[in-house]
């Protein structure tokens, strides 16, 4: 078993893309449910670890964050939400794409 009891010099990273701002949101919002759930069962093993959450808007959406009540929640549980600039097109929208700019912020 692995123990949480020290701060590591890592953290744990999240990593959604193609988010739309929009009311009809079921498109992210499972995989934002999935990072809260994993945080809290992190800290209940005892993990002081940090948690980073890289987001990036779909190309197609007007909107350059996530709704502030969904960012509020995210922080509130300690995850430094960060923002991946947008691709020019959905073509380019790939996760080999968006994993290489991750790197860059």
């Amino acid at each position: 078993m692995t123990n949480f009891t020290t701060k590591p010099k890592w953290a744990y990273a999240f990593l959604v893309l193609g988010c739309e701002k929009s009311e009809n949101r079921k498109g992210y919002q499972g995989f934002l449910n999935n990072i809260v759930v994993a945080v809290q069962r992190l800290w209940d093993m005892g993990s002081v670890a940090d948690f980073v959450l890289f987001v990036q808007m779909s190309s197609s959406s007007t909107a350059r964050s996530l709704p502030h009540e969904e960012e509020d929640l995210l922080r509130q549980l300690t995850i430094d939400v960060r923002y991946l600039p947008k691709m020019r097109s959905h073509i380019h929208e790939t996760f080999y794409a968006v994993v290489q700019e991750s790197f860059v912020c």
